[in-house]
């Protein structure tokens, strides 16, 4: 969940929408009478983390589906300017979501098309991602491929050929860094570790 509104009267929230779709919600809070109102439609969906849970391990047929695959596919800018991140895990892709600037309801193929709001493409199945406040730059984690990708949305582009900062880790799957910024923390799930990097900015 995300808060974006002032005084924290207006929120959005990542829901299923079906098995393999997604979407992103508003919710106005204060009013009470007021139904929450669908922002983001048809965003394409997969299966959560791959290789962790196989689909037979699953209790009573149970799915875990997210909108871009991962635990946290969207986040906010970190510096207050009313905007959020958006990754589309399964299609390897990230956008910059400013709820001002696009109709109060949109489907997935209009973001697409719509200026300025895809900044990364041509990436590997994502997983989580966070916001480096010091560099400007979008770090995220690419599971399969044990890599973690720097993105800079002020310059959007193909990110296929773009080399990793970090790379050889075993199914990671978060980052977060350190109050000074300095250093960066990836889970690997697959090892039950936390690995910390440092001078992945040089």
């Amino acid at each position: 969940m995300l808060n974006l509104g002032k005084k924290g009267e207006t929120f959005f929230v990542s829901e299923s929408s079906s098995s393999f779709m997604t979407q992103i919600t508003r919710l106005s809070l204060g009013d009470h009478e007021r139904e929450p109102k669908a922002f983001i439609l048809d965003i394409p969906a997969r299966h959560g983390e791959p290789g962790l849970t196989p689909p037979e391990s699953w209790l009573d047929k149970w799915e875990k589906y997210a909108a871009a695959g991962c635990v946290k596919n969207w986040i906010d800018d970190a510096a207050g300017r009313g905007f959020f991140y958006l990754a589309v895990g399964s299609l390897g892709q990230i956008f910059r979501i400013n709820p001002d600037e696009l109709p109060e309801k949109i489907t997935y193929s209009e973001l697409v098309a719509h200026p300025n709001a895809l900044v990364a493409w041509g990436l590997h199945r994502l997983g989580g991602m966070r916001f480096h406040p010091s560099s400007g730059l979008l770090f995220a984690v690419q599971p399969e491929m044990g890599e973690v990708i720097a993105v800079d949305p002020a310059q959007p582009g193909n990110y296929h050929f773009q080399p990793p900062v970090v790379r050889g880790l075993r199914m990671p799957t978060c980052v977060r860094f350190s109050q000074d910024s300095e250093k960066m923390y990836v889970c690997s799930s697959a090892d039950g570790v936390v690995w910390e990097v440092e001078g992945f900015l040089t």
